[in-house]
C-alpha cells in the first residue's frame, strides 16, 4: 500500500463533521512517493487552511476517480510540544483556539502542557475566556498532535477504525501504553468511554489467536454479567445462575476456573446466607453496606429539632386550606416529628403533598431549615410549587461538579430537614451520596409512590420497605378533591389491575370522564398504529390552542420501535409546531435512519449528565439526563454549532461540540424518561406491546398530567396492560444489611 509522509500546507477544508475532515493539501517537501501538486486527505484530523502539517497517509485505492486521494494515518502540526518553547506552545494554542485565548492560557499557567497532558479541564477554565467546552476542545486538539501511526498499524488486526484507535490512545494517554494494555488484555477497553463489554469482546474475537474460552474472556464476561444484573435491579447472583449464564454465553468455558476466580478475586464478595450463597460485586456491596451504616447513623442520632408546637401548624394549615387532615395524615405528621428517618407512601390523590406541607410549615415555624429534592428536574420544580421554597435535583442540592459533590460526609448540608420526593426513581448510588451529606441529628423524610415504575438500575425503595426497619406510613384514602379527577380515580383502578368504573370500550370515538372533565380516551380497533399516531397528532394540535409548548408532553413506550415511537412522534410534532421556513439556522443530529434537526424554539431533552456546561455568561451550570428546555439561539462558526438552551429549573446553558449529540427533540418522550414529571397536558399514545405494557407503566403514564390527559390506545392494549405487571422480586442485600446494622446498634 503506497504511503506518503512529508510536510504540506492545507489549502482548504472540503468537508467536516465532528473530527472527520476532507482537506486539500499542497506538498512542500518533494521526496519519494510525495505527490506533485495538490492532493486530498480524508480521516480524523484537526486542520486549518493556510497552516503547515506533517502528513502521513496511505493511497485510497478504492477511489479510481481521484488519483491523488489519501486516507489519513496521522496529520499533525509540526510543533513538537514535548519540549517546545513558550512561543511554540502559544503558536499551537492559537491554532487550535484563538490568539486571545492562547495569551490568556500562557499568562495564567507556568506549564500549560502539564495541564493538557492531565486532561485537567477544571484547571484550564481558570484562564480568562476559557469555558469548559473550549477547554475540552483544546485538550482534544493537543492529543490529536501525537503520533498514533504505530497504534494504527498495530491495531489493524482488531478491525478498528482510525478514529477509534486515536480515541483509545487519547484515553490511555499515549500510543505506547494503549498498545501494551490492549495487546495484554483487550477487555481493558470495556472501561473506556464509547466501549463496554460487547465492543471489547468483538475486538478480542477479531484476533484469530484468541480462543473463545480464554480465561480473560471468562473474567470479563463475569464482570459484565454483574453489570447486567445491576441494570435489572439486582445486586447479587447465585453460583448456579452465574454458571448457567456463563455456559450459555461461553459453552466451552472452564466453570471450575470461573468459580475459583470469583472466590479469590477482590472484586467480588461471596456470602453464605442460610442455605444460599450470594455473589456480589464488591463495588455494589460496599454501596449497600454504606447505605445501611448511614441510615443507622441518622436514625440513632439525637435529634436536634424541637417541634413541640407542631399541632398549631397543622391547625393553621387546615384553616388556610379550608379542610381537615384525616387520621392517617395526622399520624404521618406525628411520625415525621418523632422519627429521624421516615417514609410516606401513597398512590396519586392520597394526600402526600398536603401532608408534607403541614410538617414543613411546622419546621419553618420552629425556626429550622429544610431542603427538598428529587432525582429529576421536573420533580424538583413540582417541589418548588408544593413547598413554596426552591426545590432541587439531588445533584444540584449536593453541588455536583467535575470533581464530584461539594456536600458530602466531610462537608454536610446545613439543612435540619431533607425531603426526598419520588423515592421510587432513586437508585442506590445517588441515594448513598445524599444520605452521606445529611448531618447527624437532622431528619430525612422520603415520599414515594409504590405504584410507579421502578428506578433504572438498582432502586433503593424496595430494600427500605422490605427491611421493615425504616419507619413508614401508607396513605390509602382518596380525598374528595382528588375524586373529582378522572386522572386520579382511573389511574388508581389501573394500578389495582381493574378496568376503571364506567369506562366505555367502544372504538373510534372520544369520551371524556370525571367531574373535572380531565381525562379523554380515544380507542381504535385492531391495533392500528397509524390511527393511534394520527389521533395523537390531532390532540397535540388541539392542545397547542390551549397550552404553551412547555406545558404539553407526548408520551409513549418506545424510542424507535414502530410508528408510535418518540422518534416518529417528535418529527411530526416539530413539523406542526416549529416547521422549517427556509430561513434561520438548523443543526442536523442523530444517526443513520434516525436523523433530525434542531431549530430555535424547539422543545428538547438532554439524554446524558453533563458537568462541563456553562451559561452564556460563563457561569457553571450542569445539565442532567432528562433535563428539558427550549432552544433559544443557534450560532454557526464554520462547521461548528453552538446552541443556547433554556432548561427548566436550570436556566440558559451553552451546548456545543460533542455535547450536542446528547440533545434530542423533546416534544415526545418515553414514559420512563417522563417519570417524576408533572405536566399540565399529556398525550399518551399506547399501541400494543405484549410484554412492555404493564399496569405500572400505564399508571405512571396516567399520573403525569395535572390538568388534562388524552389517552389513545385500543381496548386490547388497555385491558392487557392492566392485567400485566413488571414487578419482579429483586435480589438485593440492602434489606438484610439494614437489619443487621440496626441489630449491631441495639447489641452495642
Amino acid at each position: 500500500m503506497e504511503e506518503i509522509n512529508g510536510l504540506a500546507r492545507c489549502e482548504f477544508v472540503v468537508f467536516q463533521k465532528d473530527s472527520f475532515m476532507i482537506a486539500k493539501f499542497k506538498a512542500l517537501d518533494n521526496f519519494e512517493n510525495m505527490p506533485d501538486g495538490s492532493f486530498s486527505v480524508k480521516g480524523d484530523m484537526a486542520v486549518k487552511a493556510g497552516l503547515e502539517y506533517t502528513v502521513h497517509a496511505t493511497l485510497d485505492s478504492s477511489n479510481q476517480k481521484y488519483k491523488n486521494s489519501y486516507n489519513a494515518i496521522r496529520v499533525a502540526s509540526d510543533v513538537d510540544l514535548s519540549g517546545a518553547s513558550k512561543s511554540d506552545i502559544e503558536k499551537f494554542l492559537s491554532e487550535v483556539s484563538t490568539p486571545t485565548r492562547a495569551k490568556s492560557i500562557m499568562a495564567t499557567f507556568d506549564n500549560p502542557i502539564e495541564i493538557l497532558e492531565n486532561r485537567d479541564i477544571e484547571a484550564l477554565v481558570e484562564a480568562k475566556g476559557i469555558t469548559a467546552s473550549v477547554a475540552s476542545d483544546i485538550i482534544d486538539a493537543y492529543f490529536s498532535q501525537k503520533d498514533y501511526s504505530e497504534a494504527i498499524i498495530e491495531f489493524q488486526k482488531y478491525n478498528l477504525t482510525t478514529k477509534t484507535i486515536i480515541n483509545i490512545c487519547k484515553q490511555f494517554g499515549s500510543a505506547d501504553l494503549a498498545i501494551k494494555m490492549v495487546n495484554d488484555n483487550p477487555y481493558c477497553l470495556s472501561a473506556l468511554d464509547g466501549f463496554g463489554f460487547t465492543k471489547a469482546d468483538n475486538v478480542f474475537l477479531s484476533d484469530p489467536e484468541n480462543r473463545p474460552e480464554d480465561h480473560r474472556r471468562v473474567e470479563a464476561y463475569i464482570k459484565f454479567m454483574f453489570e447486567k444484573e445491576y441494570d435489572e435491579g439486582n445486586t447479587w447472583i447465585s453460583p448456579a445462575d452465574m454458571i448457567a449464564k456463563l455456559k450459555e454465553f461461553i459453552p466451552m468455558a472452564d466453570h471450575k476456573y470461573a468459580v475459583e476466580y470469583v472466590r479469590d478475586s477482590e472484586e467480588f464478595v461471596v456470602e453464605r446466607i442460610g442455605e444460599d450463597i450470594h455473589i456480589s460485586s464488591r463495588e455494589m456491596y460496599n454501596v449497600e453496606v454504606e447505605i445501611a451504616q448511614n441510615l443507622n447513623r441518622l436514625m440513632s442520632a439525637k435529634c436536634t429539632i424541637n417541634l413541640s408546637r407542631y399541632k398549631e401548624s397543622i391547625r393553621a394549615t387546615e384553616s388556610v386550606n379550608g379542610w381537615e387532615y384525616d387520621e392517617s395524615q395526622i399520624q404521618a405528621i406525628d411520625n415525621m416529628v418523632e422519627k429521624n428517618v421516615y417514609m410516606l407512601q401513597g398512590l396519586g390523590g392520597t394526600g402526600k403533598t398536603a401532608t408534607i406541607r403541614a410538617f414543613l410549615n411546622a419546621v419553618e415555624a420552629g425556626g429550622y431549615q429544610f431542603s427538598s429534592c428529587a432525582l429529576s428536574g421536573k420533580a424538583s420544580q413540582n417541589l418548588t410549587i408544593s413547598t413554596g421554597k426552591q426545590g432541587y435535583t439531588i445533584h444540584s442540592l449536593l453541588g455536583a461538579s467535575i470533581g464530584g459533590f461539594a456536600y458530602n460526609e466531610n462537608m454536610p448540608l446545613q439543612a435540619d430537614v431533607v425531603v426526598l420526593d419520588e423515592l421510587s426513581m432513586v437508585n442506590m448510588r445517588i441515594f448513598l451520596s445524599l444520605i452521606k451529606a445529611i448531618k447527624s441529628g437532622a431528619k430525612l423524610i422520603m415520599l414515594g409512590d409504590y405504584g410507579q415504575l421502578e428506578a433504572i438500575g438498582v432502586g433503593v425503595m424496595g430494600g427500605l420497605i422490605t427491611s421493615k426497619c425504616v419507619p413508614m406510613s401508607l396513605l390509602k384514602k382518596i380525598h374528595r378533591q382528588a375524586q373529582d379527577s378522572a386522572i386520579i380515580t382511573h389511574s388508581i383502578a389501573v394500578r389495582n389491575g381493574l378496568l376503571p368504573s364506567g369506562m366505555s370500550l367502544e372504538v373510534d370515538e372520544s369520551k371524556v370522564y370525571g367531574v373535572k372533565q380531565d381525562l379523554e380516551y380515544t380507542l381504535v380497533d385492531k391495533e392500528d398504529e397509524d390511527k393511534i399516531f394520527d389521533y395523537a397528532m390531532d390532540k397535540f394540535k388541539l392542545s397547542l390552542e390551549k397550552y404553551p409548548i412547555e406545558d404539553i408532553q407526548i408520551i409513549c413506550s418506545t424510542k424507535t420501535t414502530g410508528v408510535v415511537s418518540t422518534y416518529e412522534l417528535n418529527k411530526s410534532a416539530q413539523y406542526h409546531y416549529n416547521p422549517y421556513k427556509g430561513t434561520g439556522e438548523q443543526v442536523e443530529l442523530g444517526y443513520n435512519d434516525h436523523k433530525y434537526y434542531l431549530r430555535v424554539n424547539d422543545k428538547v431533552i438532554n439524554m446524558k449528565n453533563n458537568k462541563l456546561t456553562e451559561s452564556p455568561e460563563g457561569i457553571e451550570r450542569h445539565i442532567y439526563n432528562g433535563s428539558t428546555g427550549i432552544v433559544k439561539d443557534i450560532t454557526v462558526e464554520g462547521k461548528n454549532y453552538s446552541l443556547i438552551i433554556d432548561f427548566d429549573g436550570i436556566g440558559e446553558v451553552v451546548v456545543e461540540g460533542k455535547a450536542l449529540n446528547n440533545i434530542q427533540l423533546g416534544y415526545a418522550m418515553t414514559i420512563h424518561k417522563c417519570q417524576g414529571s408533572t405536566i399540565k397536558c399529556v398525550i399518551f399514545a399506547l399501541p400494543y406491546h405484549y410484554l412492555l405494557n404493564t399496569k405500572e407503566l400505564v399508571y405512571t403514564g396516567m399520573t403525569r398530567a395535572s390538568e388534562m390527559q388524552y389517552i389513545i390506545t385500543s381496548p386490547r392494549s388497555f385491558k392487557r396492560a392492566i392485567k400485566n405487571t413488571s414487578v419482579k422480586k429483586k435480589k438485593i442485600n440492602l434489606a438484610r444489611l439494614i437489619a443487621d446494622e440496626l441489630q449491631k446498634e441495639q447489641i452495642a
